[in-house]
């Protein structure tokens, strides 16, 4: 059942006008399943497996997964702010890895170039 908001008085599911007072009654589009969610942000899922695949791949020496993660991590939280858009948590989470193994793999290289290893103690400094 439904009421007027105008007068408060009880109406049929179908009624256009209220039969009390006249006023015009809001018509409600019934929902269907699944609608009244949005859409997940798909920048702030693909930073999150960004990110999330530099933390197990051998790629990551140089940090350029978890940059690239980080980075369509944050458009991916600035798209969910703007559109209210699902996916704010893998944004946070992509933009958190992303920053903490971008920082690794850059040390990692800095010790590198300076000379302070092989590309097999680049591999195990970037894995610890």
């Amino acid at each position: 059942m439904k009421y007027c908001e105008k007068c408060g008085n009880e109406l049929l599911d179908e009624a256009v006008i209220c039969p009390k007072c006249g006023c015009a009654v809001r018509y409600e589009k019934p929902q269907r399943a699944g609608e009244s969610f949005a859409r997940i942000n798909v920048c702030a899922l693909v930073g999150f497996i960004l990110s999330l695949v530099s933390v197990i791949s051998v790629f990551n020496v140089l940090g350029f997964l978890a940059i690239a993660g980080f980075v369509n991590s944050v458009i991916g939280l600035v798209n969910c702010t703007k559109k209210k858009q699902r996916g704010k948590g893998f944004a946070i989470a992509g933009i958190v890895v992303g920053v903490i193994f971008g920082v690794i793999g850059f040390f990692a290289w800095i010790k590198f170039i300076s000379g302070g290893g092989t590309w097999l103690s680049l591999l195990i400094l970037w894995l610890v």
